[in-house]
């Protein structure tokens, strides 16, 4: 953990005051630096006004150097000494707790713009792709014109020739599609859920090309193939009497996919070895009449004597 500091400049040794104290008392520029460091470090321990009780001499004891040479550094301006007190220049403006906090605000916002300007390159990425994927038609699409797609000719088997076209055929929504991008998966699935009769219909929102949240989650978990082959389930499942929502089938699309909610909602089937409640009381387990106490006292005296 830091302890108390102060700010030194990174010219301190070639200042023209500190080359001017090295003129006057013949001292070596690091230990001139030395020793102004060592009476301010001492200074913001013990002042908060710049104001210390000391002398020359007490200087020397506690910073080092003699009284003539602290008389030197009172010469170029940098300490002024009035009697028993000794008061140091600029201390609000470089040593006081205010141009501390001054000094660790610029350093908070320099860290804050380096960290702006680190983020801003991907931001511009993600706003590019945000308005060429929400780009408009172009102008041609606009004025109904239609790109003429190149034809090959082929052989077929028989010898004869035909003319195919060469543009990609577009993926289907199969329980085998996947792709590392969310969006494709995302409109395979939507897709899907449209053709299926069970599925409720999707929002405005849902039908978006960015998938939503929740999609996206199962997406990053790797289970967007599976979902997609439960989702081709959902048709057999009698459990739900009306269509099912997203949010319902992101929640029990693995149970789906193991074979539950084929039975209608509230049907049970029956085991081979339920049996019926019995509808009277056997011989065996009649339950006997009750006796009050004093009558099953005699009844316990005639069984003793008759034994």
């Amino acid at each position: 953990m830091a302890g108390e500091w102060i700010p030194i400049d990174c010219n301190l040794g070639t200042k023209p005051e500190v080359m001017e104290i090295v003129g006057l008392t013949g001292q070596p520029v690091e230990v001139v630096g030395w020793r102004l460091i060592q009476l301010w470090s001492w200074a913001a321990m013990n002042t908060a006004d710049g104001v210390l009780r000391t002398t020359p001499a007490t200087i020397g004891m506690v910073c080092g150097g003699d009284e003539s040479f602290w008389q030197a550094v009172a010469e170029v301006g940098w300490l002024t000494f009035d009697g028993k007190t000794c008061t140091i220049a600029g201390w609000d403006k470089r040593f006081s707790k205010a141009a501390k906090a001054r000094a660790n605000a610029a350093k908070r916002q320099d860290s804050f713009r380096k960290s702006r300007q680190s983020n801003a390159a991907p931001l511009r990425q993600r706003d590019a792709s945000v308005v060429v994927r929400n780009a408009g038609p172009s102008p041609e699409e606009r004025r109904g014109e239609k790109k003429t797609e190149e034809i090959t000719p082929t052989t077929t088997s028989n010898g004869c020739t035909t003319k195919a076209s060469s543009q990609p055929i577009a993926a289907s929504a199969s329980s085998d599609f996947v792709s590392d991008d969310p969006r494709e998966c995302w409109q395979a699935f939507r897709d899907a859920w449209t053709a299926c009769k069970r599925a409720a219909p999707l929002g405005t929102a849902l039908n978006a090309i960015d998938p939503p949240r929740a999609y996206l989650d199962l997406w990053r978990a790797g289970d967007a193939k599976a979902a997609l082959a439960a989702l081709g389930q959902l048709g057999e499942c009698r459990f739900f009497e009306k269509p099912i929502s997203l949010s319902q089938f992101l929640n029990v699309w693995p149970k789906i996919e193991t074979g539950g909610y084929r039975e209608r909602k509230g049907s049970t089937s029956s085991k081979a070895d339920d049996k019926p409640p019995p509808e009277r009381w056997l011989d065996n387990y009649q339950p006997s009449n009750y006796r009050r106490p004093r009558e099953v006292m005699e009844l316990a005296s005639k069984m003793k004597r008759a034994e």
